[in-house]
């Protein structure tokens, strides 16, 4: 630090001026050695599942009089409440089938409105008697032709047993 006489008294001090200007200097330097927060690399895949529009419905039935009458309701936590042969069942899905489920579900797209006057289309089969499931979520429904569906189609097929099942002799919804 300089300093000056006091036969100086015309001129600034510069130990006054040098003070400020010091804390100036340490208050930036400071700043500066932290360090700034890391950005995300947009390259790495996102760990976040997008979720379906639950309760997820599944149905088996045929669009004229049939004997399978099931109707299922899987919640977002892998809760099924079934209604089959008359009585209520409750299960839980494990979580690898409801992954796989909700995955699937996520393609469900919302039907178009109805079309008053319009008859159904006949179920894929062209037979109305034929055993026919459906998978809907929210007002959606996904086509039984759907490469989704066919990927899906086992697992609902074997949920469909479970529920059928006795509770000892369960897979995947226990």
């Amino acid at each position: 630090m300089v300093s000056f006489s006091q036969s100086n008294a015309g001129m600034p001090r510069a130990h006054l001026v040098a003070v400020p200007a010091l804390a100036l200097v340490v208050a930036v330097s400071t700043g500066c050695t932290q360090q700034a927060p890391s950005i995300p690399d947009p390259t790495t895949p996102s760990v976040t599942t997008t979720k379906a529009v639950y309760p997820l419905k599944v149905q088996r039935g045929c669009v004229e009089a049939c004997a399978a009458n099931d109707n299922l309701t899987v919640q977002s936590d892998g809760g099924v409440i079934a209604q089959v042969k008359g009585r209520q069942v409750e299960c839980t899905l494990d979580d690898a089938t409801l992954a796989k489920i909700n995955d699937a579900a996520v393609g469900i797209q919302p039907d178009p409105p109805p079309t008053f006057g319009q008859p159904l289309p006949p179920p894929p089969t062209g037979d109305p008697k034929a055993v026919q499931v459906w998978f809907r979520s929210g007002n959606g429904s996904m086509d039984q032709t759907a490469p989704a569906y066919a990927a899906v189609r086992p697992l609902l097929d074997q949920l469909l047993a479970d529920v059928n099942a006795p509770e000892g002799q369960r897979k995947i919804c226990t």
